[in-house]
């Protein structure tokens, strides 16, 4: 079948500076008048990299309540913050789950989201020997609870630094999840259907 592309809307920090409070407000409007067309609310998140904290907490605590409002899942954007998330999660929590964009964390972590209905996003930091901690705990995870992505165009794959990152990399993100799982011969073909289902049930696709 042709491949299609399925649309997400959200205020991502990276863009903090550019947004106003009444962006929220926007963002609703768009949403509703687009029911249909798009399968979650994200890129959002808290980002320890970028100031002022509070406004960043506004804007993603408004956008859990718009996915609740909608019946839609999150895609959450993190970046040494999963202590505040979680205390976001506890003030406003999301109904309907989500995705945990680029998870890299501890296995605790990992349990509290899948707990609360996330999925964790496994991309091309696996590649990374150096990232151990974050193989190893992605390697222990059940593929109902994890979903493959490329964050094109940025994070590329170890070896392809430099060079343009697109979705066709999903396969190689791919081919190193089967490595840290283990998974080879007909093994593969059966984790390829797990994780489809796993993104299919989440976004409703």
């Amino acid at each position: 079948s042709e491949p299609s592309i399925s649309v997400a809307l959200g205020l991502h920090p990276y863009f903090l500076s550019d947004h106003q409070a009444h962006h929220l407000a926007e963002l609703e409007q768009l949403a509703k008048a687009n029911l249909g067309q798009f399968i979650a609310i994200g890129e959002c998140g808290l980002d320890r990299s970028i100031d002022n904290l509070d406004k960043q907490t506004l804007l993603f605590e408004g956008q859990i309540e718009l996915a609740n409002q909608l019946a839609l899942p999150l895609i959450v954007h993190h970046r040494q913050s999963h202590d505040l998330i979680a205390r976001s999660f506890k003030r406003c929590k999301p109904k309907y789950g989500g995705v945990i964009h680029a998870f890299s964390g501890s296995e605790q972590q990992a349990s509290s989201y899948i707990k609360q209905g996330f999925k964790l996003g496994v991309g091309g930091v696996i590649s990374y020997p150096r990232a151990a901690k974050t193989r190893k705990v992605l390697s222990a995870i059940e593929p109902q609870h994890l979903v493959l992505e490329t964050d094109s165009p940025s994070m590329p794959l170890a070896g392809f630094q430099g060079q343009v990152n697109t979705p066709l990399k999903v396969r190689d993100v791919f081919a190193h999840l089967c490595e840290l799982k283990g998974v080879i011969g007909d093994a593969k073909q059966q984790l390829a259907a797990e994780l489809y289902d796993s993104c299919s049930a989440l976004f409703l696709i």
